[in-house]
């Protein structure tokens, strides 16, 4: 091979690398909310807002609700007249997609309801929700806009609701397309060959 030639190949595998490493499944999915699941016992990480009358963390069996979605803790929320809200803030990157995702248990109290919103936009709103007393989740797409607030409101004046595994992550670029990328270069090296040699046979 050419020291042209050579060069090319290096700089289109230079750049599947980097390609890789910056859409790499594995640093995408970092989740940006601090102690989603609130395995630290606490709501440590979470701004607690509204009306901050009845809402902590648990573990095991609470009235109708068996334990954690997963790990050791969950939250029970019970605030009664008004909404309580758990919020917070991070940073991320500008136009990037974003999952978010939740597991709520609920038995259809009257009157309770449930929000989440991001940026002060509500993506849900539910009166008097119920899942059977299951853990049942819920996911959302949004876009990142490099400083973003996220917010859970709930009440349940009879009762309590289950939240747990709270989660905002960056939707991954797709294994397939990772694979294939070195693939589509190495095609495109091959063309770029053809078509020098093509040219010298026509000069010839």
């Amino acid at each position: 091979m050419s020291t042209s030639k050579t060069a090319l190949f290096g700089l289109g595998v230079a750049a599947v690398t980097a390609f890789a490493s910056v859409y790499a499944p594995t640093n995408a999915r970092a989740d940006l909310l601090t102690n989603g699941s609130f395995e630290t016992g606490d709501l440590t990480g979470w701004t607690d807002g509204g009306n901050t009358s009845n809402a902590f963390v648990t573990t095991g069996p609470f009235g109708s609700f068996i334990g954690a979605e997963d790990g050791t803790y969950y939250v029970i929320a019970g605030p009664q007249g008004s909404d309580e809200t758990l919020s917070q803030t991070f940073s991320d990157t500008a136009g990037n997609a974003l999952d978010i995702s939740f597991w709520l248990a609920a038995v259809g109290d009257s009157p309770s309801d449930l929000s989440i919103s991001f940026n002060g936009t509500t993506l849900l709103s539910l009166t008097d929700p119920t899942t059977n007393g299951i853990w049942t989740n819920y996911s959302f797409a949004v876009t990142a806009t490099g400083s973003d607030t996220f917010t859970v409101g709930f009440r349940d004046d009879p009762g309590v609701l289950a939240l747990d595994n709270f989660s905002i992550a960056g939707t991954p670029l797709p294994a397939t397309w990772t694979m294939l990328l070195p693939c589509v270069v190495g095609f495109g090296l091959l063309a770029h060959r053809r078509r020098q040699k093509n040219a010298s046979l026509a000069t010839a």
